[in-house]
């Protein structure tokens, strides 16, 4: 982890560099024009406009590097990196990698931090257990509202409001339980807003 930290770290630090000598600060079209050609294979086949939103999308079947995680991981690293430094209006995202059980290396550039497509679908499988899952929340929070955003890297990401009152059962335990019973190998992670603590210094 401490590894993949110091590859992420650099990276930007490069890109800054490159950004303050240059005196530049590169668009999404600028950054997916670029990242093509600095050698990584994730974005050989180059990056794809979607739509009429802001977002470029690289895909690309598994790599050989897809079949090393630690190579997969390192280029998952240093790819943001460095185009969060190039551009301070860019984001970056992975979406699908084969180091973390998908079939595609796909990345998005986009300017809008919480765009659905950073997501992709579930499969079939996957989405009957959600949907079951989803069922018993609703059974036992009646009026909580349960939003399946989709995967990023294999992982399911999910946001939920709860019932006000009711039920002393956490939804996110309901949730998490009831889908495990179900596909025991598939990870979620709770995207659900959270407030912000005070600490004292």
């Amino acid at each position: 982890m401490a590894t993949l930290r110091r590859v992420f770290d650099t990276s930007c630090a490069l890109g800054a560099s490159f950004r303050r000598y240059y005196r530049v600060d590169l668009t999404l079209v600028d950054v997916a024009e670029l990242l093509p050609e600095l050698g990584a294979p994730c974005h050989a086949p180059g990056f794809q406009r979607i739509g009429q939103e802001a977002v470029w999308r690289s895909d690309r079947a598994a790599c050989g590097d897809g079949r090393l995680p630690g190579l997969c991981d390192h280029w998952r690293e240093s790819s943001p990196g460095l185009a969060g430094a190039l551009s301070t209006a860019a984001c970056f995202t992975r979406v699908d990698a084969p180091a973390h059980g998908g079939s595609r290396c796909t990345d998005l550039l986009h300017l809008d931090p919480q765009t659905p497509l950073r997501f992709s679908a579930a499969g079939s499988a996957a989405q009957s257990a959600v949907d079951a899952a989803a069922k018993l929340v609703r059974s036992v929070h009646v009026g909580a509202r349960l939003d399946v955003l989709g995967l990023t890297k294999g992982v399911l990401h999910y946001r939920i409001e709860p019932s006000r009152g009711g039920c002393a059962l956490d939804t996110h335990t309901v949730f998490g339980r009831a889908l495990r019973r179900r596909t025991p190998t598939l990870t979620v992670c709770n995207a659900s807003p959270r407030p912000v603590l005070n600490e004292s210094p």
